[in-house]
């Protein structure tokens, strides 16, 4: 089952205004229609939340005057329900430790750190999102050899520790733990981790911390190959788990093979 983390019913002409780091959305339900106004941030609000940090939910009936963007969401049948879920990245997510790591060989450390999360809109019981953006600013980047070779992603720099976080008050980040192992003779440095955030889902635990599965990342004897494989359950104690975000794409297999440089920069 999938939670959300907000879930509020309007009336025509009833709205809500989501505040973040980022940008301003105010969501409204009309007539025949979800319409969805992308203002910059402080457009309407007078506290804005600092990045990383959860976005702010008020109901509203007022239709700002000066947006950037707006949505519209045509549906079939009276939707009442507004419903926020939380996702990984629709993109890799690059993470630029702030301090190159040296694994030799044999080594098989555990290490962690924070990713952005993005919310999704969601109307009614629709598995298709309305809109879904970041709460705060990520910069996109190339990660590859060359133009033809390699794949957008989303670039963030991030502390790398070596041991797991603790829970942090009103945080809008994913910790994700990453298990490296070098069964190569090679020492590997890791100077940019491409992670493939689409294939996550997204756990809420305790209602206070967001957790997705762990990544094995594997450096095998075979010339310049990894081998990448997804966890199953949450690697962190808790009482209480909710998920609150699929994974934008599936996979067949929970292992899979990926050429070194598609991973580790």
């Amino acid at each position: 089952m999938l939670y959300p983390i907000y879930e509020i019913q309007l009336l025509p002409k009833q709205g809500v205004q989501i505040i973040s780091a980022l940008q301003e959305l105010h969501v409204f339900r009309l007539e025949h229609e979800w319409r969805v106004f992308i203002c910059a941030a402080g457009t309407t609000a007078d506290k804005v939340p600092a990045a990383g940090e959860a976005p702010l939910f008020f109901p509203t009936e007022q239709i700002p005057e000066h947006y950037t963007k707006s949505v519209v969401w045509l549906t079939g049948e009276q939707e009442s329900t507004l419903r926020c879920y939380v996702t990984m990245p629709d993109r890799p997510v690059i993470v630029k430790p702030t301090e190159p790591l040296f694994i030799p060989k044999d080594c098989k450390p555990h290490v962690y750190c924070n990713l952005p999360l993005q919310l999704a809109l969601h109307v009614g019981n629709s598995k298709e999102a309305m809109h879904t953006s970041f709460c705060e600013p990520v910069a996109k980047a190339w990660f590859g050899k060359n133009t033809r070779s390699g794949e957008l992603c989303y670039a963030f720099e991030e502390r790398i520790v070596l041991e797991q976080p603790e829970p942090v008050a009103n945080s809008f980040r994913v910790h994700a733990e990453l298990r490296i192992q070098n069964r190569d003779n090679v020492t590997i440095k890791l100077e940019r981790i491409n992670i493939p955030t689409p294939y996550l889902p997204v756990y809420r635990l305790d209602q206070r911390e967001y957790w997705t599965v762990p990544i094995t990342i594997s450096k095998e004897r075979v010339p310049d190959e990894l081998r990448v494989h997804y966890g199953k359950l949450v690697n962190r104690k808790h009482e209480l788990i909710e998920k609150v975000g699929e994974a934008h794409h599936s996979l067949e297999s929970r292992t899979f093979m990926r050429a070194l440089e598609a991973i580790i920069g």
